[in-house]
């Protein structure tokens, strides 16, 4: 997928939002690369946490709550995310 493409396609889910999205807040692209600006989010990551120890499943049920919410604002829009990842 050439950059223009992926940037078009960031820029078509960036128009969607919603608390449980991270804010774009600028896409960059050439015809072959594409950069977005995100907004900031303070704390530590999911993959850092994982390393750490395995959490409880306490832990982790309102964190993949929160994931599957930002999943299913951008499904009822049309929109697949293709890379979801601990990092």
């Amino acid at each position: 997928v050439s950059g223009s493409m992926k940037g078009e396609r960031i820029r078509t889910a960036a128009a969607i939002v919603d608390p449980a999205l991270v804010p774009v807040f600028d896409v960059l692209d050439t015809n072959t690369e594409c950069a977005a600006t995100l907004e900031l989010i303070d704390g530590e990551t999911l993959a850092a946490r994982l390393q750490r120890s395995p959490p409880a499943w306490r832990e982790l049920l309102p964190l993949l709550a929160d994931v599957a919410q930002g999943l299913a604002v951008l499904h009822q829009q049309g929109r697949v995310h293709g890379g979801v990842k601990p990092g």
